[in-house]
């Protein structure tokens, strides 16, 4: 009896261990699975890197042709356009913003004062 209990002791520890043996391997095969479809989207997403970085490039490539001086020159002659005559250009003088902002503000100035003077006397 004492053999037969034995062997079922043993049995149970060997199909406890069979089935820890299957889990431990599937989430092995899980993990790898896992693995293997995250290296098809980096590789997937480094080819589209790569096309991006191709239309850039190209993009870069037509932006310096569209805007290089000698088209822009040829499609205002195209046009009918002339360059400008140094008789016809006129130099502004240099205003800083600050003097900017004085000029327009002078037709305000009245309203300002009224209204600065209408806060001091709120606060007082």
């Amino acid at each position: 009896m004492k053999r037969r209990m034995r062997w079922v002791r043993n049995r149970k520890e060997a199909i406890f261990l069979f089935i820890f043996a299957f889990l431990f391997l599937f989430l092995i095969v899980l993990e790898n699975n896992e693995i293997t479809n995250l290296g098809y989207k980096i590789t997937g997403q480094e080819d589209e890197l790569k096309e991006e970085k191709t239309k850039n490039a190209n993009l870069t490539i037509e932006i310096t042709n569209l805007s290089s001086p000698q088209r822009i020159e040829e499609l205002a002659r195209s046009y009918g356009l002339v360059g400008v005559k140094p008789e016809q250009i006129t130099f502004l003088p240099d205003v800083t913003v600050e003097e900017k902002k004085k000029e327009m503000m002078e037709p305000f100035s009245l309203l300002v004062r009224i209204f600065e003077r209408g806060i001091e006397a709120r606060e007082r």
